[in-house]
C-alpha cells in the first residue's frame, strides 16, 4: 500500500507542476495579443528596434 500512495503523490507532483508551467506560459503569452512587433502592449524582448 505504501508504494502506492507514494506513486500516486508523485503524479499528483508532476500534474502539478505542469499546471503551473502551462498557466505560466498562458500569462507570458497574454501579454501581446495583437501580433505586431512593435505593439506597446508587447514586453521589451519583442520589440524590433
Amino acid at each position: 500500500m505504501g508504494s502506492s500512495t507514494l506513486s500516486t503523490v508523485l503524479v499528483l507532483v508532476v500534474l502539478i507542476i505542469v499546471v503551473i508551467i502551462a498557466v505560466i506560459r498562458v500569462k507570458k503569452k497574454g501579454g501581446c495579443g495583437c501580433g505586431k512587433p512593435d505593439c506597446d502592449c508587447c514586453s521589451s524582448k519583442h520589440k524590433h528596434k
